[in-house]
């Protein structure tokens, strides 16, 4: 098995809000780390499209939601 020193699977998520220029605010969630992995839904989703998959990428990398 292959180790790698970023995996950490017991960081738990982080909210983050990212101000717009016309004033509103966006979500997003940070799950994990090591190199960075964004995950974008589409119109008429939202972020709970990654609930299943966001646990695994997490282990290995800094997940962006």
């Amino acid at each position: 098995m292959i180790t790698d020193s970023h995996e950490r699977s017991d960081v738990p998520p982080r909210e983050v809000r990212i101000p717009t220029p016309d004033g509103g605010r966006l979500w997003a969630e940070r799950s994990g780390t090591g190199s960075p992995v964004v995950l974008l839904h589409g119109a008429g989703t939202d972020s709970r499209l990654w609930d299943a998959i966001v646990p695994e990428l997490a282990r290995h990398h800094d997940v962006i939601r």
